[in-house]
């Protein structure tokens, strides 16, 4: 008889989002927006929990003339409710998760940065739940004001 493990399932079902969201050597999630002149924007895609963690494929597009930061620790998840629910911390990710993240590890958003034109792709991650949109916090790399930029799930 064959036996699998759930936390095998859940290392196959993580790997298959990062797979499915997103392309190797940063190359953008298929859910990226489109670049519009003058604009941020962003979408999101939620993966299946995983040890009580969900992760979340995030892309932002950079129709500006400026260059932008985005630090993981600066995107919060929208429930239904309209809630703010900050991330997780990779090590707190991986504590909770253990090694069922280990594919999503290596797309972790970490401190991303996006120059004019170009996207900007990642997984962040948060506490098991359901959201319906991110916010991300877009630091210009040469100062000035912080913009907070919505995303919303792709379908």
């Amino acid at each position: 008889m064959l036996r699998i493990h759930r936390t095998g399932v859940r290392a196959v079902m993580v790997g298959l989002l990062v797979a499915g969201c997103a392309t190797g050597g940063g190359a953008p999630i298929r859910t990226m927006p489109e670049t519009t002149s003058g604009e941020l924007s962003a979408r999101m895609r939620t993966g299946s929990a995983v040890g009580g963690v969900i992760p979340m494929a995030v892309g932002m597009s950079n129709g500006t003339d400026q260059q932008f930061r985005v630090p993981a620790e600066r995107v919060v998840a929208i429930d239904a409710a309209g809630n703010r629910i900050a991330a997780l911390s990779l090590a707190e990710a991986t504590a909770l998760a253990g090694e069922g993240l280990a594919s999503a590890e290596a797309r972790y958003l970490g401190e991303a940065v996006s120059a004019p034109g170009q996207p900007l792709t990642g997984i962040v991650f948060f506490p098991d739940g359901d959201y319906y949109s991110v916010r991300l916090i877009a630091i210009p790399s040469a100062g000035g004001d912080e913009r907070e930029v919505m995303g919303f799930k792709a379908m």
